[in-house]
């Protein structure tokens, strides 16, 4: 995460563009209650209990899925953890709005890498269209 603030620091991207893809990446994410079930943590009548009172309470579903003692913390944590890496990177992203070129991102994040003194492994290929995007998320 920290990455795309140096990006913008360095005036890659500008503030509005990186919040554009901030919202396109939140809409690759799958709702917590869809995982819990997918990973049978949770029931149906569990999620839509959950949803009730988080209506209610006015508080994340996690939040209300551990208090009402669906999920463990635990299990709220690796939720939240495999629904962050299901997420398109946010210099996949940059490069689909054709914010940046692939070429231009890769060379900036390998630049970077090696002026940390990060280990700079091969990068993957950036996704750039929307039929490679909806294969990431599938993932």
């Amino acid at each position: 995460m920290w990455l795309v603030f140096e990006m913008m620091d360095e005036g890659l991207v500008t503030c509005d563009q990186l919040c554009e893809a901030l919202k396109m990446q939140m809409r690759y994410r799958r709702p917590l209650g869809q995982l819990a079930q997918d990973a049978n943590l949770m029931t149906m009548s569990q999620i839509f209990d959950v949803l009730a009172t988080q209506h209610d309470w006015n508080r994340p579903f996690g939040e209300v899925a551990v208090e009402l003692g669906y999920l463990t913390s635990e299990q709220l944590g690796m939720l939240l953890l495999r629904q962050s890496n299901g997420l398109p990177r946010i210099e996949e992203l940059l490069v689909q709005a054709e914010v940046v070129s692939a070429e231009v991102m890769h060379q900036w994040v390998s630049n970077h890498r090696a002026q940390s003194g990060q280990l700079c492994f091969d990068l993957p290929e950036l996704v750039t269209s929307t039929a490679d995007m909806d294969a990431v998320s599938a993932d």
